[in-house]
């Protein structure tokens, strides 16, 4: 039963990356652009507020920073990876790249009527570009495990008598 959820998780990973194989490169940074620029209009909106309620809006902010970011960062790393599973290498340029942009929409919230750029985000931001770092190195031991695995099963179907 282990094993049949490892491969099904395994082969959804798989399957999404090689769709993703299929998208042009231009779609992939148009993707990428779309959300840096949704982060950047939500930012720049005076007053933004969930709730009334300080013990209601204070979490869900901090959630929302962590989402938003973990989405850039893997939006990030599947335009720069092209064809390929991302390696680590390009999970810590999608990182870099997207906290960057966090330090960037931190210092734009200081010209924001009623809002502020402050360091505690900075800090949420930094917890969600992780977390898509993280998703990206996952993915790609996901998918590069399943080809080591399916490269020996391929082999001895070629070998049987026909």
């Amino acid at each position: 039963m282990r094993d049949t959820l490892s491969a099904v998780k395994t082969g959804a990973v798989r399957g999404v990356w090689k769709a993703r194989g299929r998208t042009p490169s231009g779609l992939r940074w148009l993707a990428v652009v779309s959300w840096a620029a949704l982060i950047f209009l939500l930012s720049n909106q005076p007053g933004l507020h969930a709730s009334e309620d300080p013990g209601v809006d204070g979490p869900l902010r901090h959630v929302a920073h962590v989402v938003v970011y973990a989405v850039l960062t893997v939006l990030i790393g599947w335009a720069m990876s092209g064809r390929h599973p991302p390696s680590t290498r390009v999970a810590t340029g999608a990182a870099a790249i997207a906290l960057l942009y966090g330090v960037t929409d931190e210092w734009h919230q200081t010209f924001v009527p009623s809002r502020s750029g402050r360091p505690e985000d900075l800090l949420w931001d930094g917890i969600g570009v992780i977390l898509g770092a993280c998703l990206l190195i996952l993915a790609s031991r996901l998918i590069r495990g399943s080809q080591s695995h399916a490269a020996p099963v391929m082999r001895e179907r070629s070998e049987t008598p026909k």
